[in-house]
């Protein structure tokens, strides 16, 4: 989303590049989806200097505190595209709807502009789209997700199909490798500084249950307040949320969904609500 927002501020005149700010940012995983991608590199790494020397848009985000905040800049961001809940950042502009990946607004707004993209961005996007909806599954998928998703298909030649593409963005993570700790930081994003840890596990088979134990052992002993670990079960289209709270004392130990929910729409939302007044 951020290569295809830095591509249409370009188009309109607005020197504009998509970086990244910090070395871990992308994961090993993510690495290998994009290099399945036509021509798509990583944006570049820039230090925290040159970043305090431009204006910032943020994509897919609008909490700074997920980005340069977390570096101690303090700065008014000029432009934001998101589809996560709005946290009230004050903004030049904002962007922000729900739907199901912000990948989506990129191309609306291409749309809207009579932007071509070029044909790898567009196919870029595609795989944006479905990895953010678990290939239009996700209970988050929006009619606008499925809308953009057909609308780049016919506008551009983009190489593989959607159940490819799908198969590439959907994986099975293999977690018999992995340290206990390594299991509980998967996918970890935290909120009410740093109170709250939510980490997120997607699965193709009923295979996690082998470690469960130990994640319902060792989420006790992390170092947030309340911490969450979040199972999509891909193969059958539910969830499950699993709540360590330590502080706040009014989630249960587990709950369960008929559907794949979003951690950033279904569970944050309702989080923080419920804690708002409990700090």
């Amino acid at each position: 989303s951020s290569i295809g927002l830095a591509y249409i501020l370009n188009k309109q005149g607005k020197e504009a590049e998509a970086v990244i700010i910090s070395p871990e940012a992308i994961k090993q995983t993510e690495k290998d989806i994009i290099s399945h991608m036509q021509d798509i590199a990583l944006p570049r790494l820039i230090s925290e200097k040159t970043l305090a020397k431009n204006d910032i848009a943020l994509v897919d985000h609008n909490d700074p505190d997920e980005s340069f905040g977390a570096l101690g800049l303090k700065m008014k961001p000029v432009l934001c595209v998101d589809h996560h809940q709005d946290v009230g950042y004050s903004m030049d502009k904002k962007i922000i709807k729900k739907v199901g990946s912000a990948c989506t607004l990129i191309v609306q707004i291409a749309r809207e502009e009579n932007i071509l993209f070029t044909e790898n961005i567009a196919e870029a996007l595609v795989f944006g789209i479905l990895s953010d909806t678990s290939g239009l599954k996700s209970k988050k998928t929006s009619q606008e997700d499925k809308d953009m998703i057909a609308y780049l298909y016919d506008t551009y030649d983009i190489s593989k199909d959607i159940d490819t593409i799908t198969s590439l963005v959907v994986l099975d993570t293999d977690i018999d490798g992995m340290t206990i700790q390594e299991l509980l930081n998967l996918s970890l994003k935290e909120y009410n500084n740093d109170q709250i840890g939510i980490a997120s596990l997607e699965v193709l088979d009923d295979d996690y249950k082998l470690r469960l134990d130990e994640i319902l052992e060792h989420g006790w002993k992390t170092k947030y307040p309340l911490y969450i670990f979040l199972i999509l079960k891909l193969h059958t289209s539910e969830s499950i949320v699993y709540y360590f709270d330590k502080k706040y004392h009014c989630f249960p130990e587990v709950k369960n969904f008929n559907t794949l929910i979003s951690r950033g729409q279904d569970l944050v939302p309702e989080i923080l609500k419920k804690t708002e007044f409990l700090n």
